[in-house]
């Protein structure tokens, strides 16, 4: 045995070799620093005047505030400006107005603003480029974007949409979601929306109408949905995507089980039921 101990230690020195010339392999990334093939070229992009136009959404009583993307339509209301550009030099030109800032928020009211039209947003943006990484880049650059501004009752959310939920991918059903005027007074518009088998015909859920829900263009908030003994009594989110015909929902149920017409939180759903659609 003694014999065959030098060799045991040669080839463990061998063995211990090899793994050290050999780098971790999560350890070759070009995009990320700690790694020696890293490549800051790979996330230095060139000046950019790209923004992100977003329709606010206050919720809560005035406490609490969403900010949602719109890309070719929205709402009247307060709509934020925000260039993806940082440390800049900016200017914007919306009508006749100039701002200079990254992000800023306007109103649009219907005594500004004609319901159908479309107003369009440009935006100038100026930055020291990186020339090492972008040679042929001149620091300048100019987008513009445009917005629909629509009627309420003409949400994109405000449709029927055909889907599933993920737990249960081979039972589709329909779901209705409809912005309405529940007063007489027709001027109003469409300031209340409702829902239709939200929770695929568990429950009664026909024309479900949640005053403590929020809503804009393609989203939902449903805040204070336990205050209804029908439907699930649902809480969450719904979102729209508009280019791609679809709806997300992520909802937590709750039911009256015992049938004593009582509602506890404490019993609600603590994993969301996410369902998938596309518009019918």
């Amino acid at each position: 045995m003694s014999r065959l101990l030098p060799y045991i230690v040669f080839l463990t020195f061998i063995v211990g070799c090899q793994r050290d010339e050999n780098p971790d392999p999560k350890c070759m990334d070009p995009t990320d620093p700690n790694c020696e093939n890293y490549d800051p070229c790979l996330v230095e992009n060139p000046v950019s005047a790209d923004f992100k136009m977003e329709s606010k959404l206050t919720y809560a009583y005035g406490y609490d505030t969403i900010y949602i993307e719109e890309t070719s339509q929205a709402g009247l209301g307060v709509i934020r400006f925000t260039a993806v550009e940082e440390g800049a030099n900016y200017k914007w030109y919306i009508g006749a107005d100039t701002f200079y800032t990254r992000s800023f928020e306007l109103l649009f009211t219907e005594s500004g603003v004609i319901l159908g039209s479309t107003i369009s947003f440009t935006l100038i943006v100026e930055k020291e480029p990186n020339p090492v990484c972008h040679p042929n880049d001149n620091g300048k650059d100019t987008v513009t974007k445009s917005l629909k501004f629509i009627d309420r009752c003409d949400y994109s959310i405000s449709n029927k949409f055909y889907g599933s939920f993920e737990s249960n991918p081979n039972d589709s059903f329909e779901v209705k979601i409809e912005t309405f005027n529940p007063s007489a007074d027709s001027s109003l518009g469409c300031f209340q929306i409702r829902f239709s088998n939200l929770d695929n015909g568990k429950s009664v859920c026909s024309d479900l109408w949640l005053p403590e829900t929020f809503f804009s263009n393609r989203y939902a908030l449903i805040l204070d949905g336990y205050i209804y003994s029908f439907c699930g009594s649902p809480t969450g989110e719904i979102l729209v995507d508009e280019e791609a015909n679809t709806l997300r929902m992520e909802l937590f149920f709750i039911y009256d089980e015992d049938g004593d017409g009582f509602l506890l939180d404490e019993q609600r759903d603590t994993i969301p039921n996410i369902f998938h659609g596309r518009l019918k």
